[in-house]
């Protein structure tokens, strides 16, 4: 490799403007779930806001609930003010761990 060109690859380096969170969560490539759509559909729980308000997931949200429900008990809080307060406070942060727009209003994220 010649001199030169390390130079010119570490100026290209230095003048990037520094990315203060870069999204790690991605939805899977449309090219890749034609494949197998229905291996990256959940069935039963889904985590995060991709698939959110799908019917075949209700009855696992009710359970969440209920598990909520069992933490609060088990951890002695009589409301779950201090984690909504905790996730409200992380929101935008959270937001920006997606690699997309994330179409849900502040409270239905949180």
């Amino acid at each position: 490799m010649s001199p030169q060109l390390s130079i010119d690859i570490n100026n290209e380096l230095a003048s990037l403007s520094p990315t203060p969170f870069e999204p790690y969560i991605f939805r899977v490539d449309g090219l890749l779930r034609r494949e197998n759509e229905l291996a990256y559909e959940p069935e039963i729980l889904a985590i995060g806001p991709y698939h959110h308000g799908k019917a075949n997931l209700e009855m696992m949200e009710k359970h969440k609930i209920r598990y909520l429900q069992m933490y609060l008990v088990r951890t002695n809080e009589s409301s779950v003010d201090r984690f909504v307060n905790a996730m409200q406070d992380l929101e935008e942060r959270t937001r920006k761990c997606y690699a997309e727009s994330i179409v849900l209003e502040k409270d239905a994220f949180v």
